[in-house]
C-alpha cells in the first residue's frame, strides 16, 4: 500500500525534530485490498507543539473514521479495505490535542463481466382453450432486456462510464440501456469501461407454437422408466429453445431434465414440458402407475 500527499502527522513530527516516532504506512500481506493507494489530504493540523507534546508523552490513540473504508492500528499503520474516503484522527491522552487527516483509499476497476443475454422476437396473440374448455387469449410479446454489467471489485473508484456495443444490429440493437430483438439469430455485445472489455453472446430465439411429445400415454409399475422427448413446431425453434420438465405429482412419477420418467407409487399424475423462455405452449403426458404385485 503505497501514501502520497501531504501527511500532518509526518510534517508535525518532522518540524518538532520527532522523526523516530514518526507513524507508519503499512503494507498489509495477504489483503486484496493491499493493492489499493490510500492517498492523504490534510482535513486540519494541529499545532506543532500539541504534536510534539503528544509524541513525547506518547499516549497517543490512532481513530478511523470509518472502518469498513480503512482500519488503523495502535501503531498508526493504516490498511485500505474498500474504496472510499474517511478520516483518521490521532489524539492525546487527555484528549485536548488532535490532529486528522482524510484518507482516501482508490480501488482500480480488474475485471468486467457481462453475462449471456437470450432474447425472443415473436409477439403475437393466440387463442387458448382451457381445460374447462373456456377460450382465453394468450399474448407472446417480444423480450428486451437490461444490460447488468458487473465491476470487479464491486466497489472500484474512478471508474469511467460504461459503453456498449453490437457487433451485428440487423440481430440486435441498443435502445439506451435495453437490448432489443430484431431478428433471429446470434451476435456479440461487448462492454467496456476504463481500459477494460467484456463481451456477452446475445442469441435471439423463435418461441415454439406447439410442443410434441413422443409418448402420449404410459402406464408402469413402480421403479420402471420411459424416456420423452418433444419436438417443436415450427422446427427452427429447436436450435436455441430448451426444455423444462415438470411433474404433477412426484409421489407417481418423477422426471429429470432430460425428460427420463421414473415411476415411484400407484396412481396417477402428468408429465409437462415447456419451453424455458415461456409456460406456453406445452406438451403433455398422462402418466399411471399401476400396484407393482
Amino acid at each position: 500500500m503505497h501514501f502520497t500527499g501531504s501527511d500532518p502527522f509526518a510534517d508535525g513530527l518532522r518540524q518538532s525534530g520527532a522523526d523516530r516516532h514518526q507513524p507508519t504506512a503499512g503494507h498489509h500481506a495477504g489483503r486484496e485490498t493491499a493493492e489499493a493507494a490510500v492517498q492523504y489530504e490534510t482535513a486540519g493540523k494541529a499545532s506543532d507543539t500539541a504534536i510534539q507534546t503528544a509524541v513525547d508523552a506518547n499516549h497517543w490513540t490512532w481513530q478511523i473514521g470509518d472502518e469498513n473504508i480503512a482500519t488503523v492500528n495502535s501503531q498508526g499503520v493504516v490498511t485500505g479495505l474498500h474504496g472510499g474516503e474517511t478520516t483518521l484522527t490521532l489524539t492525546d491522552a487527555s484528549g485536548d490535542l488532535t490532529a486528522s487527516c482524510t484518507v482516501q483509499v482508490t480501488n482500480p476497476l480488474r475485471e468486467l463481466i457481462l453475462n449471456d443475454i437470450v432474447l425472443y422476437l415473436d409477439e403475437r396473440t393466440e387463442i387458448v382453450l382451457d381445460y374447462d374448455g373456456t377460450e382465453r387469449n394468450s399474448h407472446y410479446p417480444s423480450s428486451h432486456a437490461s444490460i447488468l454489467c458487473r465491476f470487479v471489485p464491486e466497489d472500484a473508484t474512478g471508474r469511467e462510464p460504461v459503453t456498449y456495443q453490437i457487433a451485428d444490429e440487423s440481430i440486435a440493437k441498443l435502445d439506451g440501456q435495453w437490448l432489443v430483438p430484431v431478428a433471429y439469430g446470434t451476435t456479440t455485445l461487448t462492454a467496456t469501461c476504463s481500459g477494460k472489455t467484456a463481451t456477452a453472446t446475445v442469441t435471439v430465439v423463435r418461441i415454439p407454437e406447439e410442443i410434441h411429445l413422443n409418448i402420449k400415454e404410459i402406464r408402469l409399475k413402480p421403479g420402471e422408466t420411459v424416456q420423452l422427448s418433444a419436438e417443436f413446431e415450427p422446427a427452427d425453434a429447436d436450435l436455441y429453445t430448451a426444455l423444462r420438465w415438470t411433474t404433477d405429482t412426484r409421489g407417481v412419477a418423477t422426471v429429470d431434465e432430460n425428460g427420463l420418467v421414473t415411476a415411484v407409487g400407484p396412481g396417477y399424475t402428468y408429465i409437462r414440458a415447456t419451453s424455458t423462455l415461456s409456460d406456453y405452449p406445452e406438451g403433455y403426458c398422462d402418466v399411471t402407475v399401476e400396484n407393482g404385485e
